[in-house]
């Protein structure tokens, strides 16, 4: 389930998280975790494309996606202690929505800044509910890590 969860957590750097459009103009905005894609006019009147580089929200979104897979990476070789393996998932949880909160205000301000004025509310993407996707599998799998560690204390009691 780890392993799930970090693999689904990294979609978020290939599928876009956030559209905003604006058909009047013939102009839209996404946001990818590694990048801001402008299409139409909007591409024409700035750089079509804000990379890691260009944006410190971005870099820190970045920095949050990949730090939380490979924590959860990182949490499947813990296994011969299941506590601390618990403890680490639940912190893996936490990582990863704090993510979703960086992403919810990276796409609040990418409006203002790709100067999209017309532009209608936009809409979350796919990429945004991947890491939510794996918030569940890393605690589906923080609550086997735990019917384990009481399988084995009932277990080590009938000793």
């Amino acid at each position: 389930m780890l392993l799930l969860a970090a693999a689904v957590n990294c979609m978020v750097l290939v599928l876009p998280v956030w559209v905003v459009e604006n058909p009047g103009a013939g102009s839209a905005a996404r946001l990818y975790g590694t990048k801001i894609s402008l299409e139409g006019t909007a591409a024409q009147t700035i750089d079509p494309e804000i990379t890691v580089g260009d944006d410190f929200l971005l870099l820190v979104h970045l920095i949050f996606v990949i730090f939380a897979s490979g924590f959860l990476l990182f949490i499947i070789f813990s296994y011969g202690d299941r506590i601390k393996q618990m403890r680490l998932a639940y912190l893996a949880i936490v990582m990863i929505c704090v993510q979703i909160v960086v992403a919810v205000i990276l796409s609040n301000g990418l409006g203002s800044r790709i100067n999209l004025s017309e532009a209608s509310a936009g809409e979350f993407d796919v990429g945004f509910f991947a890491p939510i996707v794996a918030v569940l599998f890393a605690w589906l799998s923080a609550r086997r890590m735990k019917q384990d560690e009481d399988l084995v204390r009932s277990a080590d009691r009938f000793r």
